[in-house]
């Protein structure tokens, strides 16, 4: 696949992760290539590594501080390329911790073309977890692989909602909320609706769903950086 061909299949999945939203809701999205190196990073991603120093370009490629984190980001990489080895999700959570002591960063990795191996290029998506997290339906949906249905269940969980009220909000039966937020638990392999409001949280990390809503329908371009030479 040539250079051209690859900005094209990124271009493409930054557009379907809703980049331009994803700076306003402080998830930093970083597309990578085979052995790290950095294709393209839009505003959030860029403002995490200074704030952290848990994360670093250099010479285009993306390292952790810790070495141990930097092992763990690319085992993470490597898994999430190779279908054999994700479990029921399509992606890899991983935390990138800071010398600062401070909690680490929470990232997902996901390969961008989940249908096929693709030749090691994947989507990084990071957050900081020392903020309130308050998760959209849309983002949950797409960053975490559940269905419409599940992520406004596994959301509403968050909130305190029971299943009858996020039925009644929704329109749909109880049976139907229910089987929803089974299948959330299988996915993200939680046994209770507490567990899984809990890895959810723990996943998505800090999300501003009043943020969230105005960027949706903004209609301005995402801040994006390309790498020189990517």
């Amino acid at each position: 696949m040539t250079a051209s061909d690859t900005e094209g299949v990124v271009e493409t999945a930054v557009e379907q992760y809703a980049a331009e939203a994803l700076d306003h809701v402080s998830i930093g999205l970083c597309a990578l290539s085979a052995g790290l190196t950095v294709i393209m990073f839009n505003a959030e991603f860029r403002a995490l590594m200074r704030a952290s120093g848990a994360l670093r370009i250099e010479d285009n490629r993306l390292y952790a501080t810790e070495e141990s984190d930097h092992a763990s980001l690319q085992q993470a990489v490597l898994v999430a390329n190779n279908a054999s080895l994700l479990s029921t999700t399509s992606f890899v959570p991983l935390i990138v911790g800071r010398r600062s002591g401070k909690p680490g960063l929470q990232c997902l990795v996901r390969p961008l073309d989940l249908a096929r191996q693709d030749g090691g290029r994947v989507l990084l998506f990071a957050t900081d977890p020392a903020r309130p997290i308050k998760p959209h339906p849309a983002l949950v949906q797409q960053l975490l692989g559940f269905t419409r249905i599940e992520a406004i269940v596994a959301t509403g969980l968050i909130s305190g909602a029971r299943l009858a009220e996020i039925a009644a909000q929704i329109g749909e039966p109880v049976a139907v909320v229910r089987n929803a937020m089974r299948g959330a638990c299988r996915k993200l392999e939680a046994a209770t609706a507490r567990e899984l409001a809990a890895k959810v949280l723990a996943l998505i990390g800090k999300l501003r769903m009043p943020d969230y809503e105005r960027a949706e329908g903004s209609g301005r371009s995402a801040t994006r950086t390309r790498v020189a030479g990517a």
